[in-house]
């Protein structure tokens, strides 16, 4: 079907549309009565889209699930409450969104490679530098990274107040996640919930030690109470949980040797420990397996606390 029919209905309060093609005519002037739209799979144009928003002036709940054709979002919404997004996207970015108050958004596209001009700005500026009433925030798949992209400022230029509730979805080896993650919380000086999903690609470190790292080197900042599924172990020593730290890239002549120099600044408190996850390993040199669960190969390590 195409967006014709559609186009003489004025009055339309309510809208949902699911595997659809839209296509509005250039005389198309929007549903000016309509404050709840829903497009699950529906194939349209990033302007089409766009210019069909602008139109719903007094829209205020729009739910866009895995649309096609559309990858940018600019999402005009001067009465817009609540916002769901889920589907393959690489930017976001809200204009005159005052009233909304409640986001959920998920990624599928993985901009882990994607290049960065230098100095560009920041895609957590453009999706979450205007939203001052928010109340709760879902951000899920890969949307930090989307978020990460450009330069990533310590603070927002608006202070969330209002926001209460932010469940995420992170990945912990991913350090431009996590600073996206401080900038967030130090913008969120009232949060009082945080929700944590842990995602992984190919180095596994799901663990209440994960969990741990994150409540001593993020959430200081603010009081904020941390819920989880997983039942927490406050004896590290004695966790069958590991953290597994991965780096990629790292080429070495066959017979040949190379040194490889990390820095950890997760906690004070780290310990490294041996592979059953019961015991500590003291201080000085010993010898560390690498790999990705297909292919390892030891090497020498000397660390002091």
């Amino acid at each position: 079907m195409r967006f014709l029919p559609l186009s003489s209905c004025e009055t339309l309060c309510y809208l949902n549309l699911s595997c659809f093609i839209l296509e509005p005519p250039p005389m198309f002037n929007g549903f000016g009565n309509l404050k709840s739209l829903r497009l699950e799979s529906v194939t349209l144009t990033d302007e089409a889209l766009e210019r069909m928003i602008f139109t719903c002036t007094v829209l205020e709940r729009l739910v866009l699930y895995e649309l096609i054709g559309c990858f940018r979002f600019k999402i005009p919404g001067p009465c817009l409450q609540y916002f769901y997004l889920i589907g393959e996207f690489n930017n976001i970015c809200f204009d005159d969104a005052p009233r909304l108050s409640s986001a959920v958004m998920g990624s599928y596209y993985c901009a882990v490679d994607e290049h960065v001009g230098q100095g560009e700005t920041s895609n957590l500026n453009k999706a979450l530098g205007c939203l001052t009433g928010l109340e709760k925030l879902g951000m899920y798949h890969h949307f930090l990274q989307i978020l990460a992209r450009g330069s990533i400022p310590e603070r927002l230029p608006v202070t969330l107040d209002y926001l209460k509730s932010i469940t995420l979805e992170m990945n912990f080896n991913d350090l431009d996640e996590t600073s996206v993650v401080l900038c967030l919380l130090r913008s969120s000086p009232n949060l009082q919930e945080l929700w944590l999903q842990v995602s992984h690609f190919r180095f596994v470190f799901f663990s209440d030690i994960a969990l741990q790292w994150f409540k001593l080197t993020i959430l200081n900042q603010s009081n904020v109470r941390v819920t989880k599924d997983l039942s927490l172990n406050p004896i590290l020593t004695r966790t069958h949980a590991k953290q597994v730290i991965g780096f990629n890239r790292v080429s070495v002549p066959a017979g040949g040797s190379k040194k490889v120099k990390f820095t950890f600044n997760a906690c004070k408190s780290l310990s490294v420990v041996e592979n059953n996850g019961y015991k500590l390993l003291p201080s000085g040199g010993h010898t560390i397996m690498v790999g990705d669960g297909e292919i390892s190969f030891p090497f020498q390590v000397n660390f002091q606390y």
